[in-house]
């Protein structure tokens, strides 16, 4: 009989999402970095039903939440193409653990990514949307590590947020 052919072995899924998982949040602290999160409160938010904009009470956030992460890419100046032509954005790519971000309140993020297309992150002093929210690893349907993808917001997409205001930068400060 061979290996393969063995029914239940030693560890089972779970044992081995728990180590990895104790393994990343050992890694992160000497090597990893930290970003602020905020998740779209859809229950309090007020938005124009055409435009998407704030209205009245406005967009709503939960948090601020400061999530550990074990690595950011920031990309400055990452180019978009729209209807008005190219528009510069910085770009940026997090990974993390399932088990940190699910801690403060992320826990489908395998199952509804489009759920936390409205939230927000901050690093390096700038305010990111985010554009996707993919699984990279796993075990047996168990989460281990998450790819969140994220794009700049400029001064003229939070002027209707008024809780993001210190992330407004003025073009002529430029």
């Amino acid at each position: 009989m061979s290996r393969l052919d063995w029914k239940r072995g030693r560890w089972s899924a779970e044992v081995e999402t728990q180590q990895i998982g104790d393994g990343l949040r050992g890694y992160q602290p000497a090597y990893g970095d930290q970003v602020t999160y905020w998740r779209f409160d859809y229950e309090s938010s007020q938005r124009h039903p055409v435009y998407d904009e704030a209205s009245e009470e406005g967009r709503q956030f939960i948090g601020p939440h400061e999530i550990p992460v074990l690595d950011v890419i920031h990309t400055l100046g990452g180019d978009e193409l729209h209807e008005g032509g190219f528009y510069t954005n910085d770009l940026l790519r997090v990974t993390c653990g399932f088990r940190q971000i699910s801690r403060v309140g992320l826990t489908h993020a395998d199952l509804r990514t489009s759920a936390y297309l409205r939230d927000r992150v901050a690093y390096d002093g700038k305010l990111f949307r985010i554009l996707s929210m993919k699984v990279q690893g796993q075990i047996q349907r168990s989460d281990v590590v998450v790819e969140i993808s994220a794009t700049q917001l400029k001064s003229d997409e939070i002027a209707n947020d008024p809780l993001f205001a210190s992330y407004a930068v003025d073009p002529q400060a430029l």
